[in-house]
């Protein structure tokens, strides 16, 4: 979809977007967004009302998404690994684009900004990482404990996040690939 398709407002949320996971909150100002929009920063605070108020939407709507795309991998595919590593090619899609995940660059950036942004970024991770755990506990036919998936379900979101990271830093998606792969040796076929 074309941004000049889209209504102001959510051009100015793909945009905004665009700036965090790119290059950080710290990155994002109603001015620079405003001239990316070819709106005054007045126009992009009337649509917003604050920097804050588009985080806490811009952070709602990724994470709509995401549980989205776990539904559909849901009624896809059938539970375990498979479940996983699908989800994983949407961190893999993100390295390729060179982008991090909203939510970790949110986790890494939660002392600026709000309560509710910040609440909204820690369900977000306690969902993945239980969501991982169900397909981890699923997979072994329920052998391996509940404690024991969720310790593995950490382990992989945690890795999926600094493999972003890093993979950033030279414009390959290597470190990704091989988080995804150790999806293989933590979870049961």
């Amino acid at each position: 979809m074309k941004l000049d398709s889209l209504s102001t407002r959510d051009r100015l949320k793909v945009l905004a977007m665009d700036v965090v996971q790119d290059r950080g909150i710290r990155a994002l100002t109603l001015r620079d967004l405003g001239k990316a929009a070819g709106i005054k920063s007045s126009s992009v605070a009337y649509h917003f009302g604050s920097k804050e108020a588009l985080l806490q939407e811009i952070t709602e709507d990724y994470v709509s998404k995401l549980v989205a795309a776990m539904k559909q991998i849901d009624r896809d595919l059938p539970p375990g690994r498979e479940r996983i590593l699908t989800l994983f090619d949407q961190f893999v899609g993100l390295s390729k684009a060179e982008r991090l995940c909203l939510g970790g660059v949110m986790a890494g950036s939660l002392h600026e900004v709000g309560e509710e942004t910040g609440e909204i970024v820690r369900n977000f991770f306690r969902d993945i990482e239980a969501w991982i755990a169900l397909q981890i506990r699923r997979s072994s036919n329920d052998e391996i404990g509940r404690a024991e998936a969720s310790q593995r379900a950490r382990a992989l979101v945690a890795g999926a996040q600094g493999a972003l990271i890093l993979d950033k830093t030279d414009g390959k998606s290597t470190h990704i690939r091989a988080v995804k792969k150790s999806v293989e040796a933590l979870v049961e076929p």
